[in-house]
């Protein structure tokens, strides 16, 4: 069904991803069932078939969501490793926190924030 410039109607159940995560995404996140539109845009321009997609929807629109997604998709179905880049300290580690659930799917999760001492050694 299409609404204005927004497609409606997918379902987790339908989209592109392993049954494992799949599955995962239904039980372990709150019990998500449906996309939100911008979500189902992304989806239908490729998210899952490895292309790059700038995600650019206002708040609560489930843009770190399909971020996850797409990045546990390339771990497990590609073996790759994947990069999430947020502006600040406190943000890595929430968002690492937030990753974490995915280790249950075997996904390693760690965090570098480019922290360092800026003392020369010897001085």
């Amino acid at each position: 069904m299409k609404i204005g410039n927004w497609l409606i109607g997918l379902r987790v159940t339908d989209l592109p991803l392993p049954d494992i995560l799949r599955d995962f995404i239904i039980r372990e996140r709150g019990g998500i069932q449906e996309l939100y539109p911008p979500q189902e845009e992304a989806v239908r321009k490729g998210l899952f078939d490895g292309k790059n997609i700038v995600m650019c929807t206002s708040t609560a629109t489930g843009k770190t969501l399909m971020a996850e997604l797409a990045m546990v998709n390339a771990v497990l179905t590609r073996n790759v490793k994947a990069i999430m880049a947020v502006p600040l300290r406190a943000l890595a580690y929430e968002k690492a926190r937030d990753l974490r659930i995915y280790e249950k799917l075997g996904v390693r999760i760690a965090v570098t924030t480019g922290e360092y001492d800026r003392r020369m050694p010897g001085s």
